[in-house]
């Protein structure tokens, strides 16, 4: 639902392919029970705090929506976990009009609706992640947990970061044409990668928070991944390009997201406050498989 392509080229369609990227997400909003005006998670247990961000979406007289956003500290353990809107197929950025590969994709769910949604989503997130810096550094945390969906970076075999884009196979996937065009004609700004907004964000809360470890966790692959996101990157001298504090887990999509997940540890006294762990479940993988999850683990 809040990932896949839908635009009707597939024989025979199914009803799914017609949902429109923002009423999928409306659907998610109202299914997940995220817009909880309590201040609390579905427990009630525990404080949340949510975003609201004044302005209109640019191109729009829309308010900004926000849903996703939230934000839980644990203060005494030292951690915080905040989430934000980072979809991968929902920001499908290209205009398919006549091609063979999803052409009925325009005319099903248009362009400019969902430029709205990436605009939407990415001017939430990039204030949503200073916020939640900013508020881990007030309260003296030691490490802070960013939770969302889409696979956002890559690097080349070197590791000069030329894309953030998945380099997998899939690039199609993040199309973005006509992306810097549109955008510098709504904001001043032209975006070339959707994602390259995203991937500074998380590198400049790194260089003005050093003394928190940050993680970047999501979920839109098919690989277990633990690694700092700019681990390339080398420092000479004075001139520091990282403090080697912002890591990325990728967590496995399909059906592993079945038979594992991803368990978190903090210490706030440890040299490393947080470390992320693998944990599978044979429980889990004796289910019946739903969903894309259609094979057991082989």
């Amino acid at each position: 639902m809040n990932d896949c392509h839908r635009d009707g080229s597939r024989d025979p369609p199914r009803e799914a392919d017609y949902y429109k990227a923002a009423e999928a997400r409306d659907f998610l909003i109202s299914d997940l029970g995220i817009s909880n005006a309590e201040g609390t998670d579905l427990t009630g247990q525990y404080k949340v705090d949510s975003h609201e961000m004044e302005g209109t979406i640019p191109g729009t007289s829309d308010a900004y929506d926000c849903a996703f956003d939230k934000y839980y500290a644990h203060v005494e353990e030292g951690y915080a976990v905040a989430t934000i809107e980072v979809l991968g197929s929902q920001w499908y950025l290209a205009d398919q009009t006549g091609s063979s590969t999803y052409p009925n994709q325009d005319a099903v769910d248009p362009l400019e609706d969902r430029l709205a949604m990436y605009l939407n989503a990415k001017d939430c997130a990039l204030d949503w992640i200073e916020q939640s810096a900013a508020k881990a550094d007030a309260d003296g945390l030691s490490s802070v947990v960013f939770l969302f969906h889409a696979h956002y970076w890559t690097t080349n075999v070197y590791g000069s970061v030329t894309s953030h884009l998945p380099s997998d196979g899939i690039g199609e996937y993040y199309n973005k044409t006509n992306l810097a065009s549109k955008t510098e004609a709504l904001t001043g700004e032209a975006i070339e990668e959707p994602f390259q907004p995203l991937y500074d964000a998380f590198t400049d809360i790194a260089m003005k928070y050093p003394d928190i470890l940050f993680y970047a966790a999501q979920a839109d692959s098919h690989v277990w991944t633990d690694i700092r996101q700019n681990s390339y990157a080398t420092n000479i001298g004075d001139d520091l390009i990282s403090h080697q504090n912002m890591m990325i887990l990728q967590v496995e999509g399909d059906s592993r997201a079945l038979t594992m997940y991803a368990k978190f540890e903090f210490d706030k006294d440890a040299f490393q406050p947080v470390t992320a762990h693998q944990v599978w479940s044979r429980d889990a993988y004796e289910e019946v498989p739903y969903g894309h999850a259609f094979y057991k683990f082989q």
